[in-house]
């Protein structure tokens, strides 16, 4: 009886080698490979370390709602290319909920100021947002803010969050490791 296992185990050893050797895949050939030039990269490069900071810079204005006197051209009601952008920005949010945008005044006198409301309202017109959607006012950035009472609240609040140090090691840009804890001004 053990005869007949062995026999099949010498048998089925050949088998297996051949097997193991034809699943072994092969490397790709130079044609599968592909060289992109530089002149195709640069713009991605610029695009992959530029991208972080807009949207940083979207987030502020969409925090703010807010548009300054000068992102509107000296004594005119034509908006800036930094107006028109953060414009845009907020064009987009008012799209999705609407809301109030402020709209400050500045040096501008009445007249002016009229003319700059007019201007917002006609770009944003353009961009698709109606006039039922957005209001248009001189008030603070970002709101009507927060009470010193209701501050001291939110202040306590967030005291009350534990707070943990990681630890571990790190790996350092210059190579090599360290602690955490070096890396943040401890031991």
């Amino acid at each position: 009886m053990h005869r007949p296992l062995r026999i099949a185990a010498a048998l089925s050893l050949p088998l297996l080698l051949a097997a193991a050797t034809a699943c072994t895949p092969k490397p790709p050939a130079e044609v599968d490979r592909v060289r992109i030039d530089n002149h195709l990269l640069e713009p991605a490069d610029r695009e992959f370390a530029t991208q972080p900071f807009e949207d940083q810079i979207r987030a502020g204005v969409l925090r703010q709602r807010t548009i300054f006197d000068y992102q509107f051209a000296p004594g005119s009601a034509s908006l800036t290319t930094l107006g028109s952008r953060d414009l845009g920005y907020l064009a987009e949010a008012m799209r999705l909920e609407g809301g109030t945008i402020s709209v400050r005044r500045g040096q501008a006198d009445d007249r002016l100021y009229a003319a700059r409301l007019d201007s917002v309202r006609r770009s944003l017109a353009l961009r698709g947002i109606g006039q039922d959607r957005v209001a248009l006012t001189d008030g603070l950035a970002g709101g009507r803010g927060v009470e010193s009472g209701e501050a001291l609240i939110i202040r306590e609040q967030v005291r009350r969050i534990p707070f943990e140090i990681p630890t571990g090691s790190v790996l350092s840009p210059t190579g090599g490791q360290s602690t955490v804890a070096s890396e943040i001004g401890g031991n």
